[in-house]
């Protein structure tokens, strides 16, 4: 066993821990107290952080690029390091398990509940908002959930650093996102619709899942092509949900200050992914039919030349 499945393991152990604490309520990780308000209130107070962090996200995430452009990768990980410690197996762990955390936190009353209560999809959507956000074990998860889009810019930092290759979608989702989580903590609040959970319900429970596989090939394994396209399928299947929210949010009536922005945010999320599943699955197998074909036809056009 080398040092990267030791860590892989670990990280693991780790997680199951953390997870079976938070599922007994051995530890409670949610305030006994709790309301929107708060969170509105923490949003105001670090304005700076978040303003300054999107000013300077492109310049920093560019400057870097060029200024590695000359320079050597740095080592942070991945099943070819040479380090002691797997820096992006480590961070892609923490946000599983975060993930994790917080999909089970928000999910029940998100999604069960409105099950159980019989409720319709537009009341589901255009309803009341603050039995989950001012309700301590949804309510903080929703508030941290939206705060850690500023810290997730570190995807981006690991990409520029080990000199990979940056995307449109890679840097691009990332500000967008925090963006709207902001705007959703501070504009929104409780007083237009119920869509704000359910996104980040959604989000929740795809980054677990994504985040997951993503640190388990960065130990050495070698996902098999399923799961790598069922991983980005269910990022399309995210962004599809999101249209339908914002969608129904204008059918019936609750549309926000911030509506056009979102619905912006999610169709071009999902031309971006279908782009990128297009690109990594469709062409390369497209291609290789093409050159295998070619391949055919040269050496039929060989012995028929001889």
């Amino acid at each position: 066993m080398n040092g990267l499945q030791i860590q892989g393991y670990l990280g693991l152990a780790i997680g199951a821990v953390i997870v079976l604490l938070a599922a007994t309520e051995t530890v409670q990780l949610y305030p006994e107290t709790w309301e929107w308000t708060m969170a509105q209130d923490w949003y105001k107070k670090n304005f700076n952080i978040f303003a300054t962090a999107g000013i300077l996200y492109y310049p920093v995430i560019f400057g870097i690029q060029f200024y590695m452009k000359d320079k050597e990768p740095f080592d942070l990980g991945g099943a070819k390091t040479k380090g002691l410690i797997n820096w992006i197996f480590w961070w892609a762990t923490g946000l599983a398990i975060f993930s994790i955390l917080g999909a089970y936190y928000v999910l029940p009353s998100v999604i069960f509940t409105p099950i159980m209560e019989g409720r319709d999809w537009n009341t589901t959507v255009c309803g009341d908002s603050r039995p989950n956000l001012d309700e301590a074990r949804p309510g903080f998860w929703i508030f941290i959930f939206c705060a850690s889009k500023l810290f997730e810019f570190g995807d981006t930092l690991f990409v520029v650093l080990r000199k990979r290759s940056l995307i449109v979608l890679q840097h691009y989702h990332h500000l967008a996102t925090m963006l709207y989580c902001w705007s959703a903590v501070i504009i929104l609040g409780t007083d237009y619709n119920n869509a704000t959970p359910a996104f980040a319900c959604m989000n929740l429970c795809v980054h677990s899942v994504m985040y997951s596989w993503y640190a388990a090939t960065r130990t050495g394994w070698r996902s098999p092509k399923i799961i790598m396209m069922a991983v980005t399928v269910l990022q399309l299947v995210q962004m599809v949900g999101g249209v339908a929210l914002v969608t129904q949010t204008i059918v019936g009536g609750c549309q926000d200050p911030v509506t056009n922005y979102c619905l912006f945010m999610y169709i071009s999320y999902f031309f971006l992914f279908s782009r990128l599943f297009i690109q990594n699955y469709l062409i390369p197998k497209a291609t290789a039919a093409c050159h295998k074909a070619t391949s055919k036809c040269d050496k039929t056009k060989t012995k028929k030349d001889a």
